[in-house]
């Protein structure tokens, strides 16, 4: 079976964008892939403000990537785009971090109005980086429920798709597998 890596650009702990991540993560760890989480919190600030590329942290978190046989990432959306210090993290890690693996993107926002974000600003960062993003998916945040983690998608269609997008994502990285 394969190994997931999922981020979150989010810096805020539980919040919706990692509810979804842990919902993709259990999702896939009942068909027997394996998973870990990585959060803005990995990477001492200190690291990330000063952009010390040589850090522990840094070459710990850029070697359990590159070890992923993919990645997804989950962002919230912050004045149409994703946190700074998601940008902070991803400028510390090395330039080819996601060279050769698939990445499912995501971002959760406040309303629809920032819907292009996935398309303007995480996707194009994503792909600088080397790696090769599947279609997206856009959480409203009135879609996701952090106070129910086994299935916090509470919008039947957003679900929906969701699961879709899972699939196709995983069967890039192992065709047998279905969801």
């Amino acid at each position: 079976m394969s190994h997931i890596v999922y981020i979150s650009g989010s810096p805020t702990p539980y919040s919706r964008t990692e509810a979804v991540l842990k919902f993709m993560s259990e999702t896939l760890k009942k068909k027997g892939h394996t998973s870990q989480l990585i959060t803005m919190k990995d990477i001492p600030a200190n690291d990330l403000i000063d952009g010390n590329w040589n850090s522990d942290a840094v070459i710990r978190i850029g070697e359990q990537i590159e070890a992923a046989d993919g990645v997804v990432i989950g962002t919230p959306v912050y004045k149409a785009s994703y946190p700074g210090v998601f940008k902070a993290f991803i400028d510390v890690l090395p330039q080819q971090l996601l060279a050769g693996k698939t990445v499912l993107p995501f971002m959760t926002g406040g309303s629809h109005y920032h819907l292009l974000a996935l398309e303007y600003a995480l996707k194009p960062l994503i792909s600088i980086v080397q790696g090769s993003p599947v279609r997206g998916i856009y959480y409203v945040d009135s879609y996701i429920d952090r106070e129910q983690p086994e299935q916090p998608i509470v919008d039947e269609a957003t679900y929906a798709r969701t699961m879709q997008q899972l699939q196709n994502f995983i069967e890039i990285i192992d065709p047998t597998c279905e969801i």
